[in-house]
């Protein structure tokens, strides 16, 4: 998936992002002002999301909460951040009201690492910065190349890490009802 960073010369906010081209292959996210435009995923980028879905999603229903693929997530219309993250679980968050996109930081966020350098900055360290201020309780980052997943959980001070191999399992105490998924089961 092709990316570009394109640096302007002032901060853009969610609200410049409805004035861009609506592309059906590109994407808008705003982190900290900066625009990142992407190709929409590839078809194995989008396998893992499905697979990710099918494996944690019956738990997040049974615990009364939702998952939902791609979710806008505008903070505020004036705000510096506005992502589409590919997989958002929420279990305390409220749902938003019919027709409105997502204003508060899911419990748990997904990434799905795309190939690129540019790509895996943006997951690896915009989106964990942006992640924790805006106040995920976990952030989980599936690296399909490498084929492990980057467990981060929040801390008093910062993200506690677990790097799991396809041979470990994912679980977590967010959902003390999911046995969890071997992440080998979650790759494509």
């Amino acid at each position: 998936m092709g990316e570009a960073v394109t640096h302007l010369d002032r901060h853009l906010v969610a609200r410049d992002l409805d004035d861009l081209p609506h592309e059906w292959d590109t994407r808008y996210e705003l982190i900290h002002g900066v625009l990142y435009m992407s190709r929409r995923p590839s078809y194995d980028h989008q396998h893992v999301i499905a697979r990710l879905t099918m494996k944690v999603g019956p738990a997040v229903l049974a615990a009364g909460g939702d998952v939902v693929p791609e979710p806008g997530i505008v903070w505020d219309e004036h705000g510096e951040d506005n992502v589409s993250p590919d997989l958002a679980i929420l279990l305390e968050v409220p749902r938003p009201p019919r027709g409105e996109k997502l204003r508060r930081c899911p419990d748990i966020v997904i990434e799905v690492l795309s190939g690129g350098a540019d790509s895996r900055r943006r997951d690896l360290d915009a989106k964990r910065d942006l992640y924790w201020r805006r106040s995920a309780k976990e952030y989980w980052i599936v690296d399909p190349e490498r084929q492990e997943l980057l467990r981060l959980t929040r801390g008093p001070a910062g993200w506690i890490e677990a790097r799991l191999a396809s041979h470990d399992v994912l679980a977590t105490p967010l959902l003390p009802g999911w046995a969890g998924a071997q992440v080998a089961e979650l790759l494509s």
